[in-house]
């Protein structure tokens, strides 16, 4: 399986460089670029740099946003606001993040909603260029608990589960208080209620078979129960004295003493619990692969509330136990009090009170282009279009990040506790301070090619360049020399495909570039350096970080360790030093390592084999997609799915037939593709749309803000089909696709191809249905593992019949001692494995 740590996906577009330019800025390359079906390559030299200007001639060409609109004129706000706004208590906020950190932002009615940041978070010994998060307030709505992460650790699933800290905020100060717990950054975590308590999640269900729940009092700031639970348990909220959470196909009551208590049944994982001041809660399920219900829980008797479109309802909570219906479902019963109906769109943010609705808008720049909403993180500000829902007035704000700053808000960049103690224990804080008054290099690092040395500084290439390398390397043409010391790295000549040649694909054919061009996007935001170079300038290797393995005792993780990924696509396989290899690991000749490291080209080859190699383990073990022609990206999914995961081995041997369980070779065996990347994996909320595809596919940027929402694979394919945007300093004020975007005949393919249906890997072959009402996939590796050919085009699906497996609490084959369902395939479908 290949371990690896990933950097970072998303759409920023390298603003914290831009504000930097200060001396130099070498000109862009002039590059050739290939279509994605390019025929035999031609031979390309190494684009030449052109001259590189005087310092003083240089300025600062980046955009100028348009001035900051923080409140509601003050003259338009009896027109504007309802009556009674000067004594509202409605509170309108939302979250943003750049690379300074996370930010809570928050405007009151009564204020004319003047916004101000109430507090950052981030963590200083870790840098990264997004910080990215999720809150939820407690009913009095004075306080919010807030989880947060670098963007890059949505890629492994170990950070994903359990690599986001945790803090509670109060809103009136801005006082800070981490809680050193490192909890999930899945959609449904944090957990409010209808108190002053809140509930954060530990997912552990993809490697640990466990999932742990700790319920927080934010008045104190301190953890005052943990409970650890078998299985996978999602969307965990305070529930009167004690929690609600979902499972399988059922909602229950966990009681103090750990006992639970079904008090609902539902079609699949429910998702978006509510709890509400009456005492009832109410969530989303699914109906079926189209089909979306609400309903509603309170003493014992279940109701729908209203059902639509699979991805057209949401349910969103203000203060005092309020719960929002919104979306356009397409019939609505009898609401309670305690639920409301506002007709606003699902990706609506509303206040507290439901006064003001908000969303993201772009930020225009003086120009006809527009900055996507993840500009961000170029200092642009966060762009928030507000409907009043009293008036139907309509006002645009522009929000500066840190602005308006309360007086503790710089408690949240403060380290977290536990990221402390683990340096103290290894010994790091102390070696830092020990280190080398003259060598910033550090001496007991895991990592081969070191950061922050002057000897080793990786010139970041232009995303035109990316594209080329990658183009020529889906053709095998990438043999551009790279001659002796070539950019100063001390190495002897080579070329990036004569150094790693590509791997013939079994079946055939060649890689669609848009396909590795996705994965670089995903992985790096097309970097080789350092996110702090611009394009031309030489900086540190871009290494995922130096930090993050998963303690393997269990819920840790082990801030000091390092797995060492590289560059433009992430190489980790054989990149630590030699003599720190992990077990079993081929550690690449020194030499090899280097080239990766500092030449984009040699790290795409790179990458590319990584990827073959991939496509050669899934193909040959029949996990085949859709007919399997290379030359059609989405039957990719597979093999994108094994680069994130890697493919858990068939370790025994035995006969088919056999009984199921992890000794059983046939199709029952606990081997194949890993669920944390299932798309069905209830991690994820079942109602998102396609990522980057979300607009009734005309593109939702915005997507790239909140990258957990979605699995490894749906990215790489979002990035392929709606490519990564990125500023062009030839041309000031603009913007442009950072490479050319793959084709499909008619734009609803693209719809339909980039995510499969719901339900595609979570079938009676995966051990589990979404629409199940009994189970669910996640338990531990013993099971839903994917090893199956799929076909999600023709209209081939698998049936949903089920026979019952059951296997003794506590047995070999079955630790927690779960039920299975497993079902007949289809007679349409060809026969699996």
């Amino acid at each position: 399986m290949r371990t690896r740590r990933p950097h970072r996906a998303d759409q920023t577009l390298d603003g914290t460089a831009r504000r930097r330019v200060a001396a130099v800025i070498a000109a862009l390359l002039t590059t050739t670029t290939f279509g994605a079906v390019a025929g035999p390559a031609q031979a390309a030299p190494t684009p030449a740099p052109a001259p590189v200007p005087a310092p003083e001639a240089v300025v600062d060409a980046a955009p100028q946003p348009a001035a900051e609109i923080a409140e509601v004129p003050a003259g338009d706000r009896d027109t504007v606001l309802p009556k009674g706004w000067r004594s509202s208590a409605d509170l309108a906020w939302t979250t943003s993040g750049d690379s300074r950190g996370f930010h809570l932002l928050v405007a009151e009615e009564r204020t004319g909603y003047t916004w101000r940041t109430v507090a950052s978070l981030s963590e200083p010994t870790i840098s990264s260029e997004q910080w990215i998060g999720r809150a939820c307030l407690t009913a009095s709505g004075r306080r919010a608990v807030v989880v947060y992460q670098p963007r890059h650790f949505t890629n492994r699933s170990h950070l994903f589960d359990r690599g986001a800290f945790a803090a509670v905020v109060e809103i009136g100060t801005g006082k800070v208080t981490k809680l050193g717990l490192n909890v999930s950054i899945a959609y449904y975590n944090p957990g409010c209620g209808n108190g002053e308590t809140a509930v954060l999640t530990q997912g552990g269900a993809s490697d640990l078979g466990r999932t742990r729940v700790h319920l927080v009092d934010t008045v104190r700031g301190t953890v005052v129960r943990r409970q650890q639970l078998s299985g996978q348990v999602t969307s965990a909220v305070p529930y009167g004295a004690n929690l609600a959470a979902a499972e399988g196909g059922r909602i229950f009551r966990l009681d103090r003493d750990g006992s639970r208590h079904t008090l609902a049944t539902t079609r699949g994982v429910a998702a978006y619990l509510r709890p509400d001041s009456a005492g009832g809660i109410t969530w989303l399920e699914a109906a079926d692969d189209e089909t979306t219900l609400a309903r509603r829980v309170q003493d014992g008797q279940v109701r729908e509330l209203a059902r639509g479109p699979l991805t057209g309802i949401g349910l969103d909570r203000g203060t005092d136990g309020q719960v929002f219906l919104t979306g356009e479902p397409t019939s609505t019963g009898s609401l309670p009090p305690a639920v409301r109906r506002v007709a606003v769109p699902t990706s609506t943010e509303l206040s507290t009170h439901g006064h003001l609705a908000l969303r993201r808008a772009p930020v225009t720049n003086g120009t006809a282009a527009a900055v996507p909403p993840t500009g961000e993180a170029s200092g642009l500000p966060v762009a928030l279009r507000a409907e009043v829902l009293g008036t139907g007035k309509q006002v645009d704000f522009r929000v500066a990040l840190g602005a308006r700053a309360s007086r503790k808000a710089d408690g949240g960049r403060r380290i977290d506790p536990q990221v402390a103690r683990a340096h103290r224990a290894d010994g790091g804080l102390r070696a830092q301070a020990n280190g080398s008054p003259t060598d910033p290099v550090e001496p007991d690092r895991y990592c081969s090619v070191p950061r922050n040395d002057v000897r080793t500084q990786v010139e970041q290439p232009h995303w035109r360049q990316v594209e080329w390398a990658a183009n020529l390397a889906v053709q095998g043409a990438l043999t551009v020399q790279r001659p002796a010391n070539w950019r100063q790295s001390g190495l002897p000549a080579w070329s990036p495909q004569g150094m790693l040649p590509p791997i013939p694909l079994a079946g055939g054919g060649r890689v669609p570039a848009q396909v590795m061009l996705g994965i670089l996007a995903q992985e790096s935001n097309l970097w080789q350096a350092s996110w702090h170079a611009l394009e031309g300038v030489p900086g540190n290797p871009l290494v995922g970080n130096y930090y993050g393995i998963a303690d393997e005792q269990g819920w840790d993780i082990d801030w000091t360790d390092a797995d060492c990924g590289y560059g433009v696509g992430q190489v980790t396989d054989g990149m630590r030093m030699a003599g720190r290899g992990k077990p079993g690991e081929v550690i690449r000749p020194a030499n090899e390592q280097r080239a990766i490291a500092v030449d984009y080209a040699t790290n795409i080859a790179a990458s590319l084999r990584i990827l073959q190699d991939k496509w050669n383990q899934t193909y040959n073990l029949g996990i085949r997609m859709n007919d399997a022609d290379p030359a059609n990206p989405e039957n990719w999914w597979a093999a994108i799915w094994a680069y994130n995961t890697g493919l858990n081995p068939q370790a025994i041997t035995g006969g088919t037939g056999c009984s199921p369980g992890p000794n059983c070779t046939d199709d029952r065996g606990n081997w194949g593709l890993g669920w944390s990347q299932n798309i069905a994996n209830p991690e994820y909320p079942y109602t998102r749309t396609p990522f980057l595809d979300g607009d009734n596919g005309n593109g939702s940027p915005g997507d790239a803000a909140h990258p957990g929402d979605w699995s490894y694979p749906e990215k790489v394919m979002g990035w392929a089909a709606y490519p990564i945007v990125k500023y062009d300093f030839r041309t000031p004020n603009e913007y442009h696709a950072g490479y050319l975007q793959a084709w499909w005949v008619d734009p609803l393919h693209r719809t339909q191809s980039i995510k499969p249906p719901l339900g595609t890997f979570c079938t009676s072959a995966n051990n589990c249905s979404v629409t199940s009402t009994s189970t669910s996939c996640g338990y531990s590796d013993y099971h839903c593992w994917w090893h199956w050919p799929v076909d999600w085009k023709s209209g081939c699906q698998v049936a949903c019949g089920y026979e019952n497996i059951r296997f003794s609490p506590g047995s070999a084959e079955r630790p927690e001692g779960h039920t299975i369902h497993r079902g007949a395939r289809s007679a349409a479908c060809p026969p699996g494995r």
